[in-house]
């Protein structure tokens, strides 16, 4: 379960005006997502802040230091490594002016996520591709992250200024007229490309397939195992693994496909999930990272290629808790039966779209189910 806790500061309205506060998510590989209320005075905040923009990976053992944040009257006390702090979620979103000054600039960013673990994996990629770090700095600059920050953490100063570098991504967009999915209403969002289709599935509907899930459930695995067996804690049903397949589990598949126009050989086949209380999916993306060591396994030469579009749809009204968030845009949906989310994966040009990160919120009462059809860039 979530923890939850306020972080007071010492310096507060004694000066006059009461400072801003904010609601923080840390999120720290191997740990549940820590939820903090914290005044943007408080030192705390400045060295989460720096810490995230001074980040070290797990063989620098030289500058990965053991942090800690005590809470209370200091009788709970979290540690971590330096290395396993991923990202930070403030709202409202951190701005430099609000920070103290012993906060270097470079630890700030104009974006409640700051140098996330996905983002990171991006940058340092494209270095080890050899690309030109000026028009990375460029790349960074116009997605709202501040000069410094980006000079740190890519170990680089632009050799010629900034308004004379081409930004090599700058048709790489979701300024696309989109696709047309009757009744389905679309995002008001530049970034990402995501419907939302009321009453897919009816409660019949809805009832049945939940009955089917709950008779086939196994443990529900991710991409990468070995970096946080707590990352997902649902359980799975693969239809694709019964022998034979009910109708309205293969009626379902081709009503979804035909949401994006694509043929189910594109699918990897239809899923159903079971979140009990307490259960979650930490913050990931669906898309297959160009930077992990098995990509070629899951989306190189021979396979189906990479993730496209998502669908997933609700099942039931989740009582409390169970809402799927994109961290990266500060948007929620709440669990509602037979709402469909829809979400392309990818940029117009096929680079996978980090605002598409997404976590499965804790259930608090109640279960969650749900329905997710994955699509592929290569059908049959």
């Amino acid at each position: 379960m979530t923890n939850n806790h306020s972080i007071s500061s010492d310096s507060t309205a004694a000066r006059g005006a009461p400072p801003q506060m904010h609601d923080l998510t840390v999120y720290v590989q191997g740990l549940e997502p820590l939820e903090l209320v914290c005044s943007h005075e408080n030192p705390v905040l400045g060295m989460l802040l720096s810490a995230l923009a001074h980040g070290c990976d797990h063989s620098d053992q030289a500058h990965d230091q053991l942090m800690y944040l005590q809470f209370g009257d200091e009788e709970e006390v979290l540690y971590f490594r330096r290395s396993r702090l991923l990202a930070l979620r403030a709202i409202p979103p951190i701005q430099p002016d609000m920070v103290a000054r012993a906060t270097p600039p470079s630890a700030l960013a104009h974006s409640d996520v700051i140098f996330n673990d996905v983002w990171k994996a991006w940058i340092w990629e494209n270095i080890s591709r050899g690309c030109s770090k000026d028009q990375l700095f460029k790349v960074l600059i116009d997605h709202g992250f501040p000069y410094d920050a980006i000079r740190v953490e890519i170990n680089h100063e632009p050799t010629v200024s900034l308004h004379e570098i081409s930004n090599p991504l700058s048709n790489e967009s979701t300024h696309t007229p989109g696709i047309y999915i009757p009744n389905a209403d679309r995002l008001g969002s530049d970034k990402i490309e995501l419907y939302t289709l009321d009453d897919f599935l009816d409660e019949p509907e809805c009832q049945q397939l939940i009955e089917l899930v709950r008779l086939r459930l196994e443990p529900s695995s991710t991409l990468d195992e070995g970096r946080d067996k707590y990352v997902r804690t649902s359980r799975t049903c693969h239809f694709a693994k019964i022998k034979d397949i009910p109708t309205i589990v293969a009626d379902v598949t081709e009503r979804m496909c035909k949401l994006v126009g694509l043929d189910p050989s594109y699918t990897e086949g239809l899923q159903g999930h079971i979140y009990e209380v307490g259960e979650q999916y930490k913050a990931h993306c669906d898309w297959f990272s160009p930077s992990a060591p098995d990509f070629e396994k899951h989306a190189g030469p021979g396979t189906a290629g990479q993730r496209t579009w998502t669908i997933m749809v609700y099942l039931n009204d989740t009582e409390r808790g169970g809402e799927t968030v994109f961290v990266n845009l500060n948007c929620s949906f709440a669990p509602r039966r037979g709402l469909a989310l829809i979400w392309n994966n990818l940029y117009a040009s096929g680079r996978p779209n980090i605002y598409t990160m997404h976590e499965a919120r804790p259930v608090e009462a109640g279960f969650k189910a749900v329905l997710t059809l994955w699509f592929r860039t290569h059908g049959s």
